[in-house]
């Protein structure tokens, strides 16, 4: 969505990319990787906590894609955090979720505004609660179709 400001934790830590598995933490991080200084501190586990949280309080929405833990087989424990952050600021939170998700919980489904299994329809859902105009065709756009078909395919 090229009209929002977009806070990914991803952010600041390149080194992810090349990985076939998400460590928790850089101390999980093989000693073979290499990863910069910075990001080996951007990666630990109190800056990850402090900028989790400080996103979700400057957010509007909370964009939450649980179709990777389909695949892992695990909860994401840091991604309930920020659902219970959004709670508790009052951020809806929009969740891209499937049947058999390991975070599939009671909490999880309370703590969204909506919970919904593609994330086209999330997308769909977010722009509304952002009041943006509907998805217009353009190269954006299909860029956008296309990435959220091929993250569905991979979960």
């Amino acid at each position: 969505m090229p009209e929002c400001h977009i806070l990914t934790p991803m952010r600041g830590k390149e080194f992810l990319a090349t990985m076939s598995t998400m460590p928790l933490t850089s101390a999980q991080v093989d000693p073979k990787t290499e990863m910069t200084e910075t990001e080996e501190v951007v990666s630990s586990q109190h800056p990850i906590v402090v900028r989790d949280h400080w996103d979700v309080s400057r957010c509007d929405l909370l964009f939450v894609n649980l179709l990777p833990s389909l695949t892992t087989g695990k909860a994401s424990i840091g991604t309930c955090f920020e659902l219970a952050w959004a709670w508790k600021y009052q951020k809806p939170a929009v969740v891209v979720m499937n049947d058999g998700n390991p975070n599939d919980h009671p909490f999880v489904r309370e703590a969204a505004y909506a919970v919904v299994p593609t994330t086209a329809r999330a997308i769909a859902i977010t722009r509304i609660l952002l009041d943006l105009s509907p998805q217009s065709s353009g190269p954006w756009n299909e860029r956008l179709e296309g990435e959220a078909a091929k993250i569905e395919r991979d979960y």
